[in-house]
């Protein structure tokens, strides 16, 4: 997987967005996509400073961004099942409720896009699998 110049360019809309990232690499092991980080202690170097993000992708121009989770909350479209297509179901939803704020979308080796925006300090976000259902079953008023 090469993806050097969408990769930086993710890399630095994480950062420019005040979203701390640390470089990491991702590769296929049988039918499971594997993260692992280049750095050892790498909560604690990860960085929005443009010039190290840079001097990173130089050095490993294979790397991704990774992000550090507890300052973030990610909304992860994915397309695994075909009956439930989540890009389709959040462009459905932001047509019916209206665009979030900007943000940092990546696009995911499997097809799906994560949307990244910022942790809320006062009110943290939790974590939960396969809330916004299939497009037939969504209900809007």
């Amino acid at each position: 997987m090469r993806y050097t110049k969408e990769n930086r360019a993710a890399a630095l809309a994480y950062a420019r967005a005040g979203i701390p990232v640390f470089p990491a690499v991702i590769y296929k092991a049988g039918n499971e996509w594997v993260k692992k980080p280049l750095l050892a202690d790498w909560q604690r170097h990860a960085t929005t400073d443009e010039t190290v993000i840079d001097s990173w992708f130089k050095q490993r121009p294979d790397m991704i961004a990774g992000v550090v989770q507890d300052q973030t909350v990610t909304l992860d479209a994915d397309r695994h099942d075909p009956e439930i297509d989540g890009v389709e179901n959040f462009a459905q939803l932001c047509c019916d409720i209206g665009a979030p704020p900007r943000h940092p979308t990546i696009s995911t080796p499997g097809g799906g896009q994560h949307h990244i925006f910022r942790q809320p300090v006062d009110e943290p976000l939790g974590n939960s699998t396969g809330r916004m259902g299939a497009r037939n079953r969504v209900q809007t008023q």
